[in-house]
Formats: C-alpha cells, structure tokens, sequence
C-alpha cells in the first residue's frame, strides 16, 4: 500500500506523462489527488457529472486551487452536472466552490455551465443500485466513482477509448437537462 505521499508522486507522474494506467482512487485524500492531477493537467475541457459540490474533496483548498489553474487556462471549459443543488448557498463561506466559481472570469466568459440532474443520477452498466459520479477531460482521462458514500473510483490518465464513451453519456445528458444552474441568482456581482 502507497504512503500518500507516494501516491501523489505517482498520480503527478501518471497525469504529466498521460500514462494509459487504470489506478485506483480510495477515499477523501486520494479523491483530491487524483482532481489536482486532472485539472492540473487537462488543457481544454472537463466535464464533471457529481452528486453535489459541497463534500471535503470539493471544499479542500487543494481541488478548488488546482480547479483554478484549468480555468485560468486559455479557453479552458468546466461543464458540470450536478444532482442536487443547494436551495441556498452560504455567502460566508470563503472556500465555497459555488461562490468561487461565480467570481471566476471563465464564468462570465460562459466557459463554466452548471445544469441540475434534478435528482436523477448516472449508473454503470445498467446496475440501477449503484449510482456514479464521474469526470472526463480532453477525451482522454476520467475518473469513475463507482462509490460514491467510500469515494472509491477508478482513473486513467490516457484512454481515448473510454474517455470518448464517458463523454458521449456526459454530452448526451447535458443537452437534454434543462434546468441551467445560475449562480448570479446567489451571488451579486
């Protein structure tokens, strides 16, 4: 078993080096690693299908600041599908990834779309028991929550293959959902 520091030196290699690897992600730390190493390296698109965006890998200052050099990116863009979506959101809150992304030029630059699954989920393989969170980026790396309570998933860093089916699922479901989460309706400019 890797020490966490080994694994983030293996994830910083895997992700740098666009390794076709299938590793595995187990739990809360290895979760942020693995999203500092998708962000940190994708160049042009990130599509993200989660449960919601307040959770400890999401609110850690590691995910929201590696999220931060993607979008800063020339042309970088984050189409994110989220199932539940928060009736209100604390303006309080510094690390809040809501209020950040809506203070994110790529957000009034429509790079960043938000849409609300409203309460539906995505599953693998027809398994209607088990609901998935994932994430594709630049058609080549994903990362498959097939846990989403443990935060267990499985990650590639160069999968054309299975990053193209992973993005086909995401595109297909963005166009149908109506509901365009907007975050200028909690946040004044």
């Amino acid at each position: 078993m890797f020490t966490i520091e080994e694994y983030k030196e293996a994830v910083d290699f895997l992700s740098t080096h666009k390794k076709n690897i299938v590793i595995q992600n187990e739990g809360d730390e290895h979760a942020k690693i693995i999203f500092s190493g998708i962000f940190k390296t994708a160049e042009h698109h990130v599509k993200l299908a989660a449960n919601t965006l307040r959770n400890p890998v999401v609110d850690s200052t590691e995910y929201q600041n590696s999220l931060d050099i993607f979008l800063h990116k020339e042309g970088a863009r984050l189409d994110i599908i989220i199932n539940h979506v928060p009736e209100t959101i604390s303006e309080q809150s510094n690390d809040n990834i809501y209020q950040r992304l809506r203070r994110n030029p790529a957000y009034n630059e429509g790079r960043i779309r938000i849409k609300s699954a409203e309460g539906n989920h995505f599953f693998m393989g027809g398994d209607q028991a088990n609901p998935i969170n994932f994430c594709v980026a630049d058609g080549r790396m994903y990362r498959i929550e097939d846990n989403i309570e443990q935060r267990t998933a499985i990650v590639n860093f160069n999968d054309p293959i299975k990053s193209e089916e992973l993005g086909k699922v995401f595109d297909n479901a963005f166009e149908e959902l109506t509901t365009v989460v907007d975050l200028k309706q909690y946040f004044a400019e």
